[in-house]
């Protein structure tokens, strides 16, 4: 898939090789993330330097095909992202997290919980197995950044359920903004909350 298989969505909105490794960035002060354009490599990423104000905060792949973020945070309509460089590269603004930080609703033995506020688009392409997260409330969840390989490393809270579902043709998610989203400790992230049927 490409970006003119989504008219009106600026190329510039689309990371490349979402696969692979992309860093996220937080200005402390505006609580603004903002994640690469291009993978990165782990040496690279820890060898990042930043002004005051600016920390590291992840280095991580996507599950999904493609993906692109329809507006920067603030914007009041979808269209090109915002863009700066850090350390020679690109970033675009692509999210924004609360500023109390994380939630524990399943206790602290069990994922965070961070009300994110983005514009987040997810491309998967037909015959994908995905994993949707099923919380004790309902919610449904998709997986969304891949976390540790090893099924044993994903600990569920109790009454929480996990369902494997394939895509019978190209499937796009459009995240809700603000998007729920879970953090689990193996680095995997579920989020949402969408409505698949189950198959």
């Amino acid at each position: 898939m490409s970006a003119l298989e989504f008219p009106g969505v600026p190329d510039g909105n689309f990371p490349v090789d979402c696969a692979s490794p992309h860093a996220e960035v937080l200005d402390t002060r505006t609580m603004e993330v903002w994640q690469s354009c291009l993978p990165i490599t782990r040496a690279d990423y820890e060898a990042l330097e930043l002004d005051a104000g600016y920390n590291r905060v992840g280095l991580g792949s996507g599950v999904m095909d493609r993906h692109y973020f329809r507006r920067s945070p603030g914007a009041d309509r979808d269209g090109p992202v915002r863009l700066r460089e850090f350390g020679g590269r690109k970033y675009l603004h692509c999210a924004r997290p609360p500023q109390g930080g994380p939630s524990f609703p399943a206790g602290r033995s069990g994922p965070a919980l961070l009300l994110v506020d983005k514009h987040h688009t997810l491309i998967y392409e037909a015959g994908r197995s995905l994993n949707v997260l099923r919380t004790a409330e309902g919610r449904e969840l998709v997986h969304v950044i891949r976390g540790d390989p090893d099924p044993d490393s994903l600990v569920l809270p109790k009454d929480w359920e996990l369902r494997s579902l394939t895509t019978q043709s190209a499937l796009v998610v459009h995240l809700p903004a603000p998007t729920t989203a879970f953090f689990f400790s193996n680095g995997a992230s579920y989020q949402g909350p969408v409505v698949f049927q189950a198959s």
